[in-house]
């Protein structure tokens, strides 16, 4: 800026000197400002860099928090569940036939709650009981296909299940929920002497294709 400001003057006759004069008092202040950026500047990015870390830091004791909060509700469920009958059983010498198919079922739900978290609730878990109570297998998986899916879809999915449990007498009743990416969202597998029905479920929880097996006999 001292050099053009030095050149106009000298070249419209006020000599370079004057001209120099115009600019000259920005130095100091542009100086300073020069010495700041490169005293700030690696500051700034230690304080970036902090800053990243702390929302690391956040985010991770975030989940742990969270995990520790499942397990303290599934502790919880399962201390509800599990310790009348182990008073029970505590309590007596001999097990009642009925105690015993008690325990069977409390088992086989834990188990649908640890394999199948997708198919978990209420209306599915009495369904369930109620089948296996009937003498029907009954086996849940979920590969948490469902996981994203909107509630319209995972409450469709759901009143299916129910309905293929509560219809059910005898035989088996499979359901899985399949992995991300494909194109079925769910299958619900039924079996019982007079054959074997499949359900296909897309992933708009509406869409299905049934497949019909005849009986082996």
């Amino acid at each position: 800026m001292i050099a053009i400001y030095g050149v106009w003057a000298a070249a419209t006759g006020q000599g370079a000197m004057t001209g120099a004069v115009y600019v000259v008092g920005d130095a100091g202040p542009l100086a300073m400002a020069t010495l700041l950026s490169f005293t700030l500047r690696p500051n700034s990015a230690a304080l970036l860099a902090l800053r990243d870390r702390a929302t690391q830091v956040a985010a991770v004791a975030a989940a742990e928090q969270a995990a520790q909060q499942e397990r303290d509700a599934e502790l919880q469920y399962l201390t509800q569940r599990a310790t009348p009958l182990l008073e029970e059983i505590v309590a007596t010498d001999h097990l009642a036939n009925q105690t015993r198919v008690s325990c069977e079922l409390l088992e086989a739900h834990l188990r649908d709650r640890l394999r199948a978290p997708a198919l978990a609730g209420a209306a599915i878990s009495d369904a369930a009981r109620a089948a296996r109570e009937r003498g029907v297998e009954v086996l849940l998986i979920d590969d948490h296909g469902m996981d994203e899916s909107p509630p319209s879809v995972r409450q469709a999915i759901e009143q299916a299940v129910v309905e293929a449990l509560l219809q059910a007498s005898e035989g088996t009743v499979r359901v899985r929920i399949l992995p991300q990416g494909r194109d079925v969202l769910a299958s619900i597998l039924t079996g019982d002497d007079a054959g074997t029905r499949r359900v296909d479920f897309g992933v708009d929880g509406v869409s299905s294709m049934e497949t019909r097996l005849p009986s082996e006999a």
